[in-house]
């Protein structure tokens, strides 16, 4: 697993988790089939916003996805 501290984020999110845990803290987990975006919000209304590299969630997220449709066709029609 790897993470980076540089965001840059392009693309539509295509699926997404939002954690709200104990002392008012949250997580989200967002995917755009390119990225895996991780948000965070600490209690003290610190947050954190990084990109996780992580090829089995992708994966899943792909297999998930599989099918569905979001934004432009890339079908072309005969």
């Amino acid at each position: 697993m790897t993470t980076h501290c540089a965001l840059h984020v392009t693309g539509s999110i295509s699926a997404g988790i939002a954690l709200r845990l104990k002392h008012n803290t949250k997580v989200t987990i967002q995917y755009n089939r390119k990225q895996i975006i991780v948000s965070t919000k600490s209690r003290f209304n610190r947050d954190s916003k990084y990109i996780l590299d992580q090829k089995d969630l992708r994966d899943f997220l792909d297999q998930k996805l599989e099918g569905t449709y979001f934004g432009e066709d890339t079908v072309s029609v005969e």
